[in-house]
């Protein structure tokens, strides 16, 4: 029998690019559980009972401070729950909380995050994304499905400068690559 072991890398290998007002770097270790539903009043019931949580609607986003848990509204009928990666089977932990009203499925690794926070942080973004990012229309808080240079990213505004980003893990460099020439562009 062959004995070798396996070695975890993130898909864009700890990137980190600090700008004069903008900070571009990969967020890693994180799980990301997809849970689709056909009764929002049963999975809620679910969240409420585990978490004393109220399922945020599509376009927005809870938080459970106690457990570093971030809950994504992404569809009528979906969200993906983002918490520390601990274990070897994220998708149980949330299969815990969703009981038997949740289809719920692993996707940590087929997503790349990158973090782009700091004063320059909307306008570099606004370049290449289809949304209107401007503080009052996308608040803290705000999530939606997007397209950025021909790729598909989902996009969470987190904080005040700060806006969270999630695309797919097969095109992860060209993704970064599109941020970082669009920063690049705008300082």
């Amino acid at each position: 029998m062959a004995e070798f072991d396996l070695i975890a890398e993130s898909p864009l290998n700890g990137l980190q690019r600090a700008f004069e007002g903008v900070t571009v770097e990969e967020v890693s270790g994180r799980a990301i559980v997809s849970v689709a539903f056909s009764d929002r009043a049963g999975l809620e019931q679910a969240v409420r009972t585990s978490l004393d949580l109220t399922l945020p609607f599509v376009g927005n986003t809870a938080r459970v401070e106690t457990r570093d848990l971030l809950i994504l509204s992404l569809q009528s009928d979906q969200i993906f729950v983002l918490f520390p990666q601990t274990g070897h089977r994220p998708d149980l932990e949330i299969a815990e909380i969703a009981g038997d009203q949740g289809l719920v499925t692993d996707q940590s690794d087929g997503w790349a995050l990158l973090r782009v926070s700091g004063p320059g942080s909307r306008t570099a973004l606004e370049r290449i994304c289809m949304l209107d990012l401007h503080p009052d229309i996308f608040t803290v808080g705000a999530v939606a499905r997007t397209v950025m240079e021909h790729l598909g990213v989902i996009i969470h505004r987190d904080g005040e400068q700060s806006f969270l980003l999630m695309s797919a893990r097969s095109s992860a460099e060209s993704f970064a690559h599109a941020v970082v020439t669009s920063v690049e562009n705008v300082i």
